[in-house]
């Protein structure tokens, strides 16, 4: 499975469905994206950033998906919220990034692979 494809997966199984098929859906995922953030969990602010970058993604709109993605990631690295930061740079990894590079990426996705060994955790590069 390609990492953008896991990513999707990781981030929401219903990612696809939440495409959106118009501006006004995509209006309408963004403010659900911003309620979000008066919620008081800063995980699941950046997991709803992450679900609506890879709608985004799915529905075509990639450079918007590329704005949200890469300031999520800056939040996963805020947060030290692992999990999300791996599917973020695998995301970013096949759409590109506007603030990392992709050898940066590949690093940062490498590095949450790392680290989840370092603590016991099974982790198999693809």
């Amino acid at each position: 499975m390609r990492y953008a494809e896991a990513a999707v997966e990781l981030a929401s199984e219903s990612a696809l469905e939440l495409a959106p098929a118009s501006a006004s859906e995509l209006a309408a995922n963004s403010v659900a994206a911003d309620s979000a953030a008066a919620a008081v969990s800063a995980r699941h602010q950046v997991k709803s950033e992450v679900v609506l970058a890879a709608a985004l993604c799915s529905a075509g709109a990639i450079d918007r998906a590329r704005v949200i993605g890469d300031a999520a990631l800056a939040a996963t690295g805020r947060f030290d919220l692992l999990p999300l930061r791996w599917a973020l740079t695998c995301l970013l990894g096949e759409i590109g990034s506007d603030t990392h590079s992709a050898d940066e990426l590949r690093a940062l996705r490498h590095s949450c692979a790392d680290r989840v060994r370092r603590a016991g955790g099974n982790w198999c590069r693809a």
